[in-house]
């Protein structure tokens, strides 16, 4: 999902882009697995970041935002089903 926000330099006031968000969420009780937010549009870089973020512990994140409730969800799924979007067609996610 591209946010409509356009992210500008703190030292050179040059804009940087619009930032793109990649969620994964259980589809059964809507929790949010992972994130990655990224400048490089929907492709390969975005699924493997999020994959990522869904296997590996929250408790970096955990630490740096000062969250009281614990994030639980990390490691591998019994089944991970993909939406159709383009990113999975793509010549290098094959």
């Amino acid at each position: 999902t591209p946010l409509n926000w356009v992210v500008i330099c703190d030292r050179t006031g040059l804009p940087l882009g619009r930032p793109v968000l990649t969620v994964m969420i259980d589809a059964y009780s809507g929790y949010i697995l992972g994130f990655y937010l990224s400048f490089y549009g929907p492709g390969l870089t975005s699924v493997s970041g999020v994959v990522r973020s869904a296997l590996l512990p929250k408790s970096k994140v955990m630490d740096a935002t000062g969250l009281s409730n614990p994030w639980l969800s990390h490691g591998l799924g019994d089944e991970w089903v993909i939406d159709n979007g383009l990113e999975f067609h793509s010549f290098g996610f094959k």
